[in-house]
This record gives structure tokens, sequence and C-alpha cells, in this order.
């Protein structure tokens, strides 16, 4: 369960009822049904977690890559940590161009990229072409995560976010217990190349159906859905069926909708960079370094992991790989029943307050609960 559900469900009326469906008069948010929305948002979900598997799938093969490539675990290592700065670097470039082109070109270009560094990691044999493909496959595969809630916020309300947005965390969740695993097993019967074959053909298998079906929700670009799409922003299958007007794909709202003609909306002018300017935002910039640090230490434990396993008790990559799977289902415990009790103490605070509506704190309810996990103060 996502942290912002309860605010969804249970919030005061002023913080959570989006006006768009508090007043049935007014113009609606977007033009795509129930069903749809939940086929976009898993569609964006299963995409976002390419990212996180191919940072966990590559642990449990860094001793069989070392000795195949003649190189040190430490210069291994190294591939992990420009596999890091790539990840957090290309959604700052990934999540402007995706409001400027669209969700659609953005996915095309994120999974061209990404299918090819994987084909070619799978090819190449020298430690220098493993170091800079690596980095390109981050680069590719990082920017489906920004896009994820790029594509929720284009068509969900706030009233509605928490529900789906609890579907896009999915891959974080389930990557640091899934990757590790299904890592092991191929470097250990098929050999580490394998898992780079893997990862291009199941992503092209996945981006097959992303450029046929996957419609443009950038709501510069199309509005609340209603306004057509062209060229790259236009599905192929919608492409096709604008050639039959009798008949409709899918994922383009239904005609019951009746859309009010909308007029093309401008297009912002973002700087590539402009998201870092978020680090110097007190609220925001606190959360970054906190989890910063959290990730940290976690790839700094997760990265030397699999060279210790295997010089003190002489694990296969299998075994590496299982090996994972406590800290996975650590992660995945503590978000579920993390999320259950920041809900259940949002939930609280709401009816303790009720009477006094407008002097509701949404931060003391969301962050109550992060006392006991967080270190004693002094006062």
């Amino acid at each position: 369960m996502n942290n912002s559900q309860g605010a969804a469900e249970d919030g005061p009326p002023t913080e959570i009822t989006p006006l768009l469906q508090s007043h049935p008069g007014k113009e609606r948010y977007s033009v795509f049904s129930t069903r749809q929305k939940r086929l976009i948002i898993l569609t964006a979900a299963i995409a976002s977690t390419f990212s996180p598997i191919s940072a966990n799938i590559y642990y449990p093969a860094l001793n069989s890559i070392a000795a195949g490539l003649d190189v040190s675990s430490s210069q291994i290592n190294l591939t992990i940590t420009t596999y890091m700065i790539c990840q957090g670097l290309a959604p700052t470039l990934t999540g402007p161009f995706a409001d400027q082109a669209g969700r659609r070109p953005a996915y095309i270009l994120c999974f061209l990229i990404y299918i090819i560094s994987n084909i070619a990691l799978a090819l190449q044999h020298s430690y220098p072409a493993l170091l800079v493909l690596r980095a390109i496959q981050s680069s590719g595969s990082s920017g489906t995560v920004a896009l994820a809630s790029a594509v929720a916020a284009d068509v969900i309300t706030s009233a509605e976010r928490g529900t789906y947005m609890s579907i896009t965390s999915l891959g974080n969740i389930l990557a640091p217990s899934l990757g590790p695993v299904l890592g092991g097993v191929l470097s250990e019967y098929l050999g580490w190349q394998s898992i780079f074959w893997f990862l291009a053909m199941s992503s092209t298998i996945f981006f097959i159906p992303l450029v046929l079906l996957f419609p443009e929700t950038c709501r510069t670009i199309v509005g609340d859905g209603s306004i057509p799409a062209s060229g790259w922003n236009k599905s192929i299958l919608n492409w096709w069926m604008s050639k039959r007007p009798h008949r409709r794909p899918v994922l383009i709202p239904s005609a019951s909708t009746e859309p009010a003609p909308q007029p093309q909306l401008p297009k912002r002018m973002i700087h590539p960079l402009s998201t870092l300017s978020l680090l110097f935002h007190l609220p925001t910039g606190l959360i970054i370094l906190s989890n910063g640090l959290i990730f940290a230490s976690y790839y700094a434990i997760t990265a030397g992991l699999p060279s210790q396993l295997r010089s003190i008790y002489g694990l296969s990559d299998l075994n590496i790989g299982l090996s994972f799977i406590p800290m996975g289902a650590g992660t995945l415990l503590s978000a579920t029943f993390n999320g259950i009790i920041v809900d259940w103490n949002y939930r609280r605070i709401v009816a303790k307050d009720r009477q006094d509506i407008e002097n509701f704190e949404a931060e003391k309810a969301r962050l109550g609960v992060g006392g006991p996990v967080a270190p004693p103060t002094t006062s």
C-alpha cells in the first residue's frame, strides 16, 4: 500500500477532493475511462521495473564477470558506481524531454537505448566496454522511473493518485528480491552474458506492444486526452484505426465521453538540469538527502557482498543470488507495513482534528510515524 493512499481515501475534503470531481458541472480531468487508466498506469509501472531489475540482477555475477574479464573486484564495483551516477542524472534529462516532446517519444528513446546497450553488453569482452555500456544501459532504463510518475500525474487526479502510485512503485519493491535470484540462476547455468541477453529480450517483448498501443498522455500535447496526437505521439494502433473511423482502439477515449474541443496547449520550455534546483529547496532537499544516505548505505553493502560471500563462504553465483532474498523480503515487508502504519496514523489524526479542518497538518500526519526509526534528539 502506498504511503499516500490514506490521504486519497480519508483525508479532509479541502485537501484531497479535486475541483474536477467534487463539482460535476466542471471540466473533467481526463477523458480516459477507469479501465483505460488502469492499463496505462500498469504499462508505465512495468516499464519502470527495468531500471531496478537491471541494477540488482547484476550482483550475483560480479565474481564471474571479474574472472571472465580478468579484472579485480574493485574494478567491477566501479561499473556499479557509473551505473548509479547515470541512474541519478538521466531522469533530469528524460523528464524535461518528456514534457516537451511527449511521453511516447521519451519511452521510445529510452527503450531503444536500453535494448541496444544490453545487446552490446552481451557481446562485449573488455572491461572498458563494460564500464561505458553499463552507464549507457542505466541512462536508458532509469528515465522510465520518472516517466511512470509523469504518466500517473497526466491521467490521475490527486484523489485517485495514492492508489495508482502504489502500482508504479511495484518494480522498486520487487526488484531487490527477484533481480538477484534471476541473475544468480542465469549466471550459474548460462553464463554472465545471458543476463544481458535476458534483459534485451524481455525489454524488446515489452517494447513492441508499447509502441503499438500506448497512447500519448502529456497534457501539454493532448490536454485531457481529447486533443488528437500526431507524429511520434500517436500510437501505431491509433494511427491504423484512424484510417477506419467506424472502429476504435482500446486505449483511446470512448465516443460516449463526448470530449469538448480544446485548443492546443502551449509547451513549456524547460532547461534540462532545472530539476537540480530542487536540491536547494528546503523540504525537498532534506528528503533527498535522507534518501540518498539510505541508498548509499544499501549499495555500499550490496556492491561488496558478492565478493565477500565468494571469498569467505565459497558460494556459487546461484547461492549468492539466493543470499539477497532476505534483503529483498525485508524491503517488501517494510514497504507494505510502513504504508499501512502511515495510513492508519493519517486517519487517526484526521479523525482527531476533524473539528479544526482548516488547521489540519498533512505533514504531521505523514511524518508522525518517523519518530520510532529516527535517531533520538535532545531538546
